[in-house]
C-alpha cells in the first residue's frame, strides 16, 4: 500500500538507497532525513533567492535603458 501524500512534499515520492551498516549509523548521526530535509530546503531556498537577485538585475538594466530612452 503506498504512502498518503505529506503535507510538505505533496507527492508520495521517497528516495531510496543501499548503505552498509556503518554508513546507516553515520546516517542516523547526523539526522538521518530531517537532516536531508534541512540541506534540500536551504538549497531551494539559495536557487530563489539566486532566481530573484537576476530578476532584479534585469529590472534595474530595463529601468536604465528606459530612462535612456
Amino acid at each position: 500500500m503506498p504512502r498518503p501524500k505529506s503535507e510538505l512534499t505533496q507527492s508520495g515520492r521517497a528516495i531510496g538507497i543501499r548503505l552498509t551498516e556503518w554508513e546507516y549509523q553515520e546516517w542516523k548521526k547526523i539526522g538521518g532525513a530531517k537532516w536531508l530535509r534541512g540541506v534540500l530546503k536551504n538549497q531551494r531556498m539559495a536557487m530563489i533567492n539566486i532566481y530573484k537577485e537576476d530578476q532584479d538585475a534585469v529590472r534595474k538594466q530595463t529601468q536604465t535603458i528606459q530612462e535612456r530612452i
